[in-house]
């Protein structure tokens, strides 16, 4: 499996195009807007795109799926309880997902937001899991916040990121949102990570040992404020066009 990473360094936000060569298919994780990079990209390696996942709904930028599903025919894939007004394919905890050789496995991980799910992948014929993306569930240097308008809350956040932690440290943490995102606190500049590397350096690694300290931490984090947020949020829900 080839895995792109494509950023956007002015938001912080993180997207990727895995694609496995000897079966001609591809499949995007949470999609920028602008679909130029992952078309390009495809055609320069003769990939047809036939998944799109959203590990949740954006608040920061407008997603690109629907204009990315449009253009290749690929379908939209999300947790069964996201909320938006668009079709897509339903995915429940424990789904497992073939795109040629990969195996994508759908782990839910609620509290960023409800339907946040994470996505491990496994290579064939490789019996072990090498790559979890993560969303904004598990950051390199934290944990996505939890004060926008529909999240989730601290206890299910903190459920979810113990049942990331019980993964190998060797599996690479992929995450949405790096550097100078605001869908984070003291977030590394660095786009990536290891399970083992944030259960060692996580901001949020001596709240993790207990669920109330973890409430309290996440209550007390200082957060900016996103610009329009709330407008964006609709739309990704399709629920305002513009």
């Amino acid at each position: 499996m080839f895995l792109k990473q494509i950023p956007n360094d002015e938001t912080g936000c993180l997207s990727y195009l895995g694609y496995c060569f000897s079966c001609g298919v591809g499949y995007a994780i949470d999609p920028l807007e602008n679909i130029e990079p992952y078309l390009k990209i495809a055609k320069d390696n003769n990939i047809q795109i036939t998944h799109i996942f959203n590990t949740h709904i954006q608040a920061d930028h407008i997603s690109g799926d629907r204009k990315l599903a449009e253009k290749t025919g690929a379908k939209i894939y999300m947790h069964e309880s996201a909320n938006v007004s668009y079709p897509f394919e339903r995915l429940q905890e424990g789904n497992v997902i073939s795109i040629g050789n990969p195996r994508v496995k759908v782990l839910h991980t609620p509290g960023h937001t409800p339907e946040s799910m994470s996505l491990l992948v496994a290579e064939y014929p490789k019996t072990s899991d090498g790559i979890i993306f993560t969303g904004d569930t598990l950051l390199r240097g934290n944990v996505g916040r939890l004060d926008l308008d529909g999240a989730g809350t601290p206890e299910q956040l903190y459920d979810s990121v113990k049942k990331l932690f019980t993964l190998e440290d060797y599996v690479a943490v992929m995450p949405s949102h790096y550097g100078k995102s605001q869908c984070g606190v003291g977030l590394s500049s660095v786009p990536m990570s290891t399970i083992g590397y944030e259960k060692r350096f996580n901001g949020a690694i001596d709240a993790l040992s207990d669920r109330q300290k973890f409430v309290d931490y996440i209550k007390a984090l200082k957060t900016m404020e996103i610009p329009d947020y709330h407008k964006i949020k609709r739309i990704n829900m399709d629920k305002q066009k513009n």
